[in-house]
């Protein structure tokens, strides 16, 4: 019996522990949970972009993409990337091999906390049938779209894709 009681208090001692830290912890419009659940997430975004190409949907594909003015050189990539993608065909799989979170503040630099970056980089290993496996580089950053409130909404867009060994053309930071 006193077991049983031991075992019933250290429980509820963790259940309120548990409540506690979940009424406290922050899950803003950034942040990495909430993102995920509204399907903005940098891997959300490459999903939905990869998910375009599995179904030969190119202009969905090259819509997930955002011209930040970066170079004409980065207008070509766009159309190559996606041609090679889509000769992976309807079987193409991939998943996402590393990540790495960065801060775009004044002083650029990678963070390990997702909800403190405004860039994500993320390696994501693609193949299929039809084509041999090849790391391909994702770059990502976060737009904010106006609202008029000055709390306007904040999502992940896509600004260069290419394959390992190539340069990042859109990417500002080293």
């Amino acid at each position: 019996m006193r077991d049983m009681v031991w075992r019933m208090g250290l429980t509820l001692a963790l259940l309120l522990a548990l409540l506690a830290i979940g009424v406290n912890a922050s899950c803003s419009t950034q942040g990495v949970v909430v993102g995920a659940a509204n399907g903005r997430a940098p891997a959300a975004q490459v999903s939905g972009f990869l998910g375009a190409i599995a179904e030969g949907d190119r202009l969905r594909a090259v819509s997930f993409w955002v011209d930040l003015g970066a170079s004409p050189a980065l207008a070509v990539r766009r159309e190559m990337t996606t041609d090679d993608l889509l000769a992976y065909g309807p079987r193409l799989e991939y998943h996402v091999v590393g990540v790495e979170w960065w801060r775009t503040s004044a002083t650029p630099a990678k963070v390990d906390d997702p909800s403190l970056a405004g860039g994500a980089r993320l390696q994501v290993a693609i193949s299929s049938d039809a084509k041999t496996l090849q790391i391909y580089h994702f770059d990502l950053l976060i737009r904010e779209e106006a609202n008029g409130t000055g709390n306007g909404r904040r999502h992940w867009v896509v600004i260069d894709v290419y394959p390992d060994g190539a340069a990042a053309l859109a990417w500002p930071w080293r």
